[in-house]
């Protein structure tokens, strides 16, 4: 059976290039859910908290 929903968590390699974080640290960061606005052009709050 498949998982019905979005994940939340996404790869750190397919994260966009201007996200402040170490791509070969570790493998998933936090999804951000950016509402009508496009994934490639927003940040998620929890990369600055961290």
């Amino acid at each position: 059976m498949a998982k019905m929903g979005n994940s939340r968590h996404l790869k750190r390699l397919a994260a966009p290039i201007f996200w402040p974080i170490l791509r070969k640290e570790y493998k998933w960061v936090v999804k951000p859910s950016p509402g009508p606005h496009p994934i490639d052009r927003c940040i998620p709050l929890l990369l600055f908290v961290r």
